[in-house]
């Protein structure tokens, strides 16, 4: 405040026609001229006059504008960061040629831990005919009696090839237990392959959506499941080469069909865990994808040269924080 040529108190007043009273505070309440300084607070939204008075009643006023922030949004909440699906363990392998057995079982290499989920790949195909009907479904099953879920497919009468996926167990699988995959035929003679891997990070009913296809050609594909329910998922393949073994059939895992990549290659390709079948036909082999956005997805591969084949893909959900 400035009081030009004189010398005085000067003395607040609030009596002006807008006080400020429970608008503004300020401080001093009163000064000495000819000039002061006065700190002002606003500590409600308004508008009013502090009146100044000297001596000899001449006034100065000053105004005051006393506003209210807006209040800033909430920041919306982060997403939760999904879980890491693992990587695909591998815990075993077998074979059997010219068997008459309805199943096959797989003795685990290492211990499955609790809430990891089981994937297991099957295929049959007969060698001789003989009486009975051709084996119309198969399952799988574990020494802990986990629940499996499995895709099957046929091909015409003389293949069936399965994908079999458990719950998240509730208890370890000990190392040396067996997982079985098990067909409905033990009329006919036949070579039987299976594989089996442990993932964590799924959800505990981690089924989502699954295609199967078979043809003749070196490009097998599964054809396109419906898009994904979630953006986390694992996209786990399974491709049968009915005339040829690991080796004579030149297996390359292939792409999943949209332009989304996949975790760990980094591209839209599979990675290859690896086939079933030196011996004789048929030959499996498994592959997977890790893919972070929803998608309608498939899995594809390549032979050498043409083969025919059998190819199946099911896609699982990723656990949810």
């Amino acid at each position: 405040m400035l009081e030009r040529g004189y010398s005085g108190i000067f003395r607040s007043s609030t009596a002006a026609t807008a006080p400020c009273d429970g608008i503004a505070t300020w401080h001093p309440h009163s000064g000495t001229g000819p000039s002061f300084d006065v700190n002002v607070r606003g500590v409600a939204k308004g508008e009013c006059l502090i009146a100044f008075r000297d001596e000899k009643h001449r006034s100065r006023t000053l105004r005051v504008f006393v506003t209210v922030p807006a209040t800033p949004s909430p920041s919306p909440s982060p997403s939760p960061t999904p879980v890491a699906i693992g990587t695909p363990q591998p815990i075993g392998t077998n074979a059997a040629d010219s068997t008459y057995a309805d199943s096959l079982a797989i003795v685990t290499s290492q211990e499955v831990p609790s809430h990891a989920a089981i994937v297991a790949i099957g295929a049959e195909e007969y060698v001789t005919s003989g009486t009975g009907s051709y084996g119309i479904s198969a399952g799988c099953s574990d020494g802990n009696n986990d629940p499996y879920v499995a895709t099957v497919l046929r091909q015409g009468t003389y293949v069936s090839t399965v994908i079999c996926t458990s719950n998240a167990i509730a208890s370890p699988l000990p190392a040396g237990s067996a997982v079985t995959v098990t067909w409905k035929n033990p009329y006919r003679l036949y070579n039987q392959r299976a594989a089996a891997w442990y993932v964590t990070g799924l959800a505990s009913t981690p089924l989502d959506r699954s295609a199967a296809n078979f043809g003749t050609n070196q490009s097998p594909s599964s054809g396109l499941v419906k898009t994904t329910s979630q953006a986390n998922e694992l996209l786990f393949g399974a491709i049968t080469d009915l005339n040829g073994t690991v080796a004579s059939s030149g297996f390359g895992a292939g792409i999943n069909g949209t332009t989304n990549t996949c975790a760990p290659s980094g591209t839209t390709s599979y990675v290859s865990l690896g086939g079933v079948g030196t011996t004789a036909f048929p030959s499996i082999f498994g592959m997977y994808c890790v893919v972070h956005a929803p998608g309608a997805y498939l899995a594809g591969g390549s032979f050498l040269n043409p083969q025919t084949w059998a190819d199946q893909l099911v896609t699982l959900k990723g656990a949810v924080p």
